[in-house]
């Protein structure tokens, strides 16, 4: 179960936020349904499903499925939210949306089950200390390395 939500998860991320250009989100933004961008995004997202549930014939009817409800959240989200909410919570609207049709597609094919050992599991833990110390802890540690250099650029 783990394993299927990580891929779909995967290819929403990669679909949203990694392929998804600044061109191609204003254009969607801008023109909604006359944008072939928002075409190019859900076949970006179809794609990606597939490829990360290795074309299997088991997936392929709700990657499609999945790929549509992309492409209506997203046309939904830009039409008739944007005109009575702020940019930022559409933004959280549109990707609750998205996380539920991601939970409704892992439930159809797998039970939900919590496996507490795989979460609290040494490779989890590993990963979330690398993720913290990359980000958040590195971050403060430059802050302090450079509180040993001068804040003023040498005056010429």
């Amino acid at each position: 179960m783990l394993d299927l939500t990580l891929k779909i998860l995967l290819a929403h991320l990669l679909g949203d936020f990694v392929l998804q250009s600044s061109r191609m989100a204003a254009d969607i933004e801008q023109r909604v349904l006359k944008s072939p961008m928002l075409y190019l995004h859900a076949g970006i997202h179809l794609f990606l499903l597939l490829l990360l549930t290795q074309f299997s014939k088991d997936t392929t009817l709700s990657c499609i499925v999945l790929a549509a409800s992309h492409f209506v959240i997203d046309a939904f989200t830009k039409t008739v939210l944007k005109k009575r909410l702020r940019a930022f919570v559409v933004f959280i609207v549109d990707q609750l949306l998205h996380f539920g049709c991601i939970a409704l597609f892992v439930a159809y094919h797998q039970a939900y089950e919590i496996d507490w050992e795989r979460i609290f599991g040494t490779q989890t833990l590993l990963t979330a200390n690398a993720v913290l110390v990359a980000t958040f802890c590195s971050a403060i540690v430059m802050k302090k390395l450079m509180q040993f250099f001068p804040s003023e650029a040498p005056k010429t």
